[in-house]
């Protein structure tokens, strides 16, 4: 039997990434859903940090099996700085996820929140046009994309039907929907 863990456990304990990693390893976990958030954050690490997580890696024989790309939740925003530094953030987590050797990568939180005072069908496309910009980025770096659907009335994908549709309009033969059991008992 093979052990998977996502590492977003540890963060919720406050538990650094280098620590979890040496936790996971002695519990036997091989594959890890590595949560690109607080020290697990790669846009974070300075270079040592992030050679040490990746030895770390090499080292116990974990497997990245995807990194979980966090800091999204403003992908429809109408704010072009705001933009810019979402699909900045989001390439640097995919090229780190391939410096793991992994090549999956989950973009969290619905493709983004519909923003106050913003047609819905604006928000929408805003986040079509990030997805499909990442998308296409990624398709040329070998990286399959993923979609979470989440199920809170706010989210631009927040049910399957949204979740075809997205899929639909991006158009991109890397880019899949997540299926997450939980967010589905809630739907």
């Amino acid at each position: 039997m093979r052990y998977s863990i996502n590492t977003f456990v540890y963060k919720a304990a406050n538990i650094p990434l280098q620590k979890a990693l040496l936790s996971l390893d002695k519990f036997g976990f091989k594959y890890v859903d590595l949560a690109a958030y607080g020290s697990g954050d790669p846009t974070r690490m300075s270079k040592a940090e992030k050679q040490t997580i990746i030895r770390m890696f090499f080292d116990f024989g974990i497997k990245s099996s995807q990194i979980l790309i966090l800091n999204t939740i403003g992908m429809a925003t109408t704010n072009l700085a705001q933009k810019s530094n979402i699909l900045d953030y989001m390439k640097r987590c995919a090229e780190f996820q391939l410096e793991l050797g992994g090549k999956q990568v989950l973009v969290c939180w619905g493709g983004g929140v519909y923003e106050t005072g913003v047609l819905k069908e604006k928000s929408w496309m805003n986040s079509v046009m990030m997805i499909k910009e990442f998308g296409e980025w990624a398709l040329n770096q070998g990286v399959i994309v993923e979609l979470e659907m989440d199920p809170h009335v706010y989210f631009i994908i927040n049910n399957m039907d949204k979740m075809a549709k997205i899929l639909e309009d991006v158009n991109l033969p890397n880019v899949f929907p997540n299926i997450d059991i939980g967010h589905l008992c809630i739907t």
